[in-house]
């Protein structure tokens, strides 16, 4: 049984746009146009970033992974979920108005520099986590996709 995957590429590459996508009806997430974020329906912002961390045993880790915004839903995959129907997310979570999204700045990760963004909840500073980003305006959309999640009712 020979079957393939797509595998993101490895070592630091770019880690692509964010995409915005307004759907047309709140129980269907796949079926939507690209959009300005305008109006009362729910957005989703998606695309790939570097998740920093440490690990139990102190070494830092940067893992590629796929980032989902969907109104105030937010989910971590391994691999792109429209490519991988029925894909379980590896962490998920939810937006509310105490979460801080702060621009940490350039940081150099594994001979290559990423642009990182920390959330963490206002309320609880256990509760926090670290993305990055190839490019300073790529994580700036973060932040306003981040920011956009945090104003819907």
């Amino acid at each position: 049984m020979a079957a393939t995957t797509a595998q993101p590429p490895s070592p630091l590459p770019p880690a692509g746009e964010v995409i915005e996508v307004e759907n047309s009806e709140p129980g269907s997430p796949d079926v939507g146009s690209r959009s300005s974020g305008s109006g009362r329906s729910s957005s989703e912002y998606s695309g790939w970033v570097y998740h920093l961390g440490v690990n139990s045993i102190g070494h830092e880790y940067c893992h590629l992974r796929f980032l989902v915004i969907r109104g105030k839903c937010v989910a971590m995959y391994k691999r792109d979920p429209h490519d991988n129907p029925g894909l379980e997310p590896i962490r998920k979570g939810f937006v509310s108005h105490t979460l801080v999204v702060e621009e940490v700045g350039r940081k150099k990760v594994n001979h290559g520099d990423v642009y990182v963004l920390r959330l963490y909840s206002r309320l609880d500073q256990t509760k926090k986590g670290e993305i990055a980003c190839a490019t300073p305006g790529e994580a700036q959309k973060w932040t306003e996709a981040f920011e956009q999640a945090k104003q819907q009712g």
